[in-house]
């Protein structure tokens, strides 16, 4: 047993508490894989004792209490995977793990903000805390997170202005989902520096004013969902939108409310455009010939 590193156990039925009593009889334990099982209770005692441990992920099993902070005590971890469960309590220890590269805690019962002191996390690339019952405002440290490629929030209850982090600190980011949440304010201009983001979804909080020009700084943007927001000015929105040649999937609905839709020639590109939503607008006018040319 000593000699085992790896532990590869999921996509079973197995029941009961976690195993976590491995960690004693084999404590150089780099990777313990467990997703897709009946795993059920609280997390038990004795993960601190697997100081080699790279990888714990033990998502869409039916865990649940805190995390403890035996599983703190792991700095050694790089991916910590609990998703889909029923874990509650706050993130507080979590700065303990210094050397996190992925943090997926989605799907759970999650409470409290994201603390300041996530910043210290130097090598945070995914960030998943979806679907949970978190609030507050994101920390503005949040910017010193520089390697970060993934931020998923949706489904929380987030508020405060987005423009407390500066996301040009962030040049690797790809992906922002920030769905059904609460905050206010501008879109932050900060985010069009993000030159990598191939998505960004804010749909569903109460964000307002006029996209900014400075959108077209997103080459690689392809997913862009900014619904059920408080946008103004369709025209202008789709006069800069139209020169994002990656852009696949637009939705802009629940916007624009009793503006008329633009019929003239000044609409064009979206040249690999697949999906447009502007349902829910209250929008005037007639079907636009310009359509007609969004071939894809």
């Amino acid at each position: 047993m000593k000699s085992l590193v790896a532990l590869n156990a999921k996509n079973n039925s197995f029941t009961g508490q976690l195993p976590t009593i491995l960690c004693l009889s084999a404590p150089s334990f780099t990777v313990l894989e467990l997703s897709f099982n009946e795993f059920s209770g609280n997390i038990p005692p004795g993960l601190g004792n697997c100081s080699m441990l790279k990888l714990l992920s033990a998502g869409y099993n039916n865990l649940s209490g805190t995390l403890p902070d035996d599983v703190f005590k792991v700095t050694s971890l790089e991916h910590l995977s609990l998703p889909n469960n029923w874990l509650e309590g706050a993130l507080n220890g979590i700065i303990k793990l210094k050397n996190l590269v992925s943090l997926d805690l989605g799907g759970n019962e999650l409470s409290g903000n994201i603390p300041e002191s996530i910043g210290e996390l130097k090598s945070l690339e995914e960030l998943h805390l979806e679907q949970n019952h978190m609030s507050g405002e994101l920390p503005s440290a949040l910017s010193n997170c520089t390697q970060l490629i993934t931020i998923s929030l949706k489904g929380n209850q987030f508020r405060g202005e987005l423009t407390k982090v500066n996301f040009s600190n962030l040049p690797n980011l790809e992906k922002i989902d920030l769905l059904h949440n609460n905050f206010i304010g501008n879109i932050p201009e900060s985010l069009y520096l993000c030159s990598k983001l191939t998505a960004l979804r804010l749909s569903g909080n109460h964000l307002h004013g006029q996209l900014s020009e400075k959108i077209g700084n997103l080459k690689s943007l392809s997913f862009l969902s900014v619904a059920n927001l408080s946008l103004t000015n369709i025209t202008r929105t789709l006069q800069i939108l139209g020169s994002s040649r990656s852009l696949t999937n637009l939705f802009i609905g629940s916007n624009f409310l009793h503006e008329a839709i633009p019929e003239d020639d000044s609409i064009d590109g979206f040249e690999n455009l697949q999906v447009l939503s502007m349902s829910d607008c209250s929008l005037s006018g007639t079907i636009p010939g310009w359509l007609s040319k969004l071939t894809n």
